[in-house]
């Protein structure tokens, strides 16, 4: 009966914690940017029409939008 009550104790402890856990992570990664960067040739932007900017390695750090980063790999990345 008493190993009952401690199985009940954990199981309801660690569900909470799993729940706190995961609003944490949810929280601290909101309005983050993943720091993920790719090889770039330039990017263009609608301000400066078909103007070949110096691109960065990812949207992120980026303020205009409407850009397009063009990768050595041949693939846009909208941002």
């Amino acid at each position: 009966m008493a190993s009952n009550l401690i199985l009940i104790r954990a199981s309801v402890l660690l569900i909470f914690g799993l729940i706190l856990l995961g609003q944490v992570h949810e929280s601290s990664c909101q309005g983050s940017c993943p720091f993920i960067c790719v090889e770039t040739d330039y990017m263009t932007c609608p301000a400066t029409g078909d103007e070949h900017l110096k691109a960065p390695c990812n949207c992120c750090f980026e303020n205009s939008t409407g850009c397009v980063i063009y990768a050595t790999a041949g693939y846009t990345i909208q941002c």
